[in-house]
């Protein structure tokens, strides 16, 4: 498992934990919103906690990722190396 995905899968693991949501594997096909019942409130404290960790988080760059795997192949593409 990558450093990024550990990080993202915990970080979203903790929301949920804290709303009470059951404590299970966590799929990164499931949808943020639809399927896991984020709120606003919980999709800005999701974005802060990835920008505490990574220096920057899709949200902020105007995208708005659909899936747990939707941020990890965000921060997958966004570390690896740049060709040209």
């Amino acid at each position: 498992m990558s450093d990024e995905r550990t990080v993202i899968v915990a970080a979203i693991t903790d929301i949920l934990a804290r709303r009470g949501a059951g404590a299970g594997e966590l799929a990164t096909e499931a949808k943020l919103g639809a399927e896991l019942g984020f709120n606003s409130l919980e999709f800005a404290e999701l974005s802060a906690q990835l920008e505490d960790n990574f220096g920057h988080d899709p949200y902020s760059t105007g995208l708005f990722p659909d899936t747990v795997n939707d941020i990890i192949e965000y921060y997958e593409q966004a570390s690896a190396p740049q060709v040209g």
